[in-house]
């Protein structure tokens, strides 16, 4: 009986070993398995919007970008040579003299532009026309908007026949015309009539197309060479003619009718083409002084105005 009673103790001695060494062991495996590293956890949704952000960030300055209207005067003497760029579109409104070509096509590339969408010849004078080859020689230039009329000079020449010989969309405007530039919004006037007498030596000032640009909340208009008659009958047609920036016309030569322009655009901006050797009159700035405009000559270097179609703002 003892033998049997020591060999049942020895027993429930064994398995309480045994169920200890087990238990013991299940929580060594348990304890080895939460012990190894776990997987870091990674935030996803931190990552998510920070990516988010920086996608909306830069999608925003893509979208400022192209809503930006960008202006150049170009120093050219006493002549015209302006580049718009809005939207990844280019217009460029004349071209200045001969000599101004090669200035005018560097001035539209350096915009990043891969072609010029349109061309506006505003009248035939080699000021304005002259360096209108060299562009197209260098560049695409997918649509051309000239006055209704037949000019003369070799510069003029020139520019036409290589237009008609690269088979060019040339649209000689009787009519208002008006498209998009990017975000801006474009409309060119043309004079009621091409016809003039004799004794106007300078008739073709009077045929200059205008051109008046909106974007947002800035308008901005560029006048050609108008004089008298064409700025009169421009104000007589019933159009708000209030704006942000003018493009003073004739390169500031002074007209009785200029005065009736200043007080009619009201512009706290008013950019001249003009030069050391041909300033502006100085009545003709003082007429737009007196209405509030600060007044920027190209002869002082090239004129830059941006706009973002609330503010504007005009650099050297």
């Amino acid at each position: 009986m003892r033998k049997q009673k020591g060999k049942r103790e020895l027993l429930k001695r064994l398995l309480l070993l045994i169920t200890g060494t087990v238990i013991l062991l299940s929580g060594l495996v348990l304890t080895g398995c939460g012990a190894g590293k776990a997987p870091e956890k990674t935030d996803s949704s931190t990552e998510e919007s920070e990516e988010t952000i920086e996608a909306e960030e830069n999608g925003e300055d893509e979208m400022k970008q192209e809503d930006i209207l960008d202006i150049q005067f170009l120093k050219c003497g006493k002549a015209d040579a302006i580049v718009l760029s809005c939207g990844g579109q280019t217009m460029v409104i004349d071209a200045g003299e001969e000599d101004d070509g090669e200035k005018l096509v560097s001035a539209v590339k350096e915009t990043g532009a891969s072609q010029v969408d349109v061309l506006v010849i505003t009248h035939f004078d080699k000021d304005h026309v002259g360096g209108a080859d060299a562009l197209l020689r260098e560049m695409e230039v997918d649509r051309i908007y000239l006055p209704d009329y037949e000019g003369a000079g070799t510069d003029y020449e020139e520019f036409t026949a290589l237009a008609a010989e690269k088979d060019l969309q040339v649209t000689r405007l009787k009519e208002d015309i008006s498209f998009s530039l990017g975000t801006a919004s474009v409309l060119i006037e043309p004079p009621a009539s091409y016809e003039t007498g004799d004794s106007d030596e300078e008739y073709d000032n009077n045929f200059s197309l205008i051109t008046t640009v909106t974007h947002g909340e800035n308008t901005l208009v560029f006048m050609g060479d108008a004089e008298k008659d064409r700025i009169r009958e421009w104000l007589s047609e019933g159009a708000d003619r209030t704006c942000d920036l003018i493009k003073i016309p004739h390169h500031g030569v002074y007209n009785k009718a200029v005065k009736e322009l200043a007080a009619a655009a009201e512009a706290s901006i008013a950019v001249v083409t003009d030069s050391d050797k041909n300033p502006a009159d100085a009545k003709t700035l003082a007429a737009f002084e007196e209405k509030g405009a600060q007044i920027f000559s190209t002869r002082d270097g090239s004129v830059h105005a941006v706009s973002d179609g609330t503010s504007l703002t005009v650099s050297r």
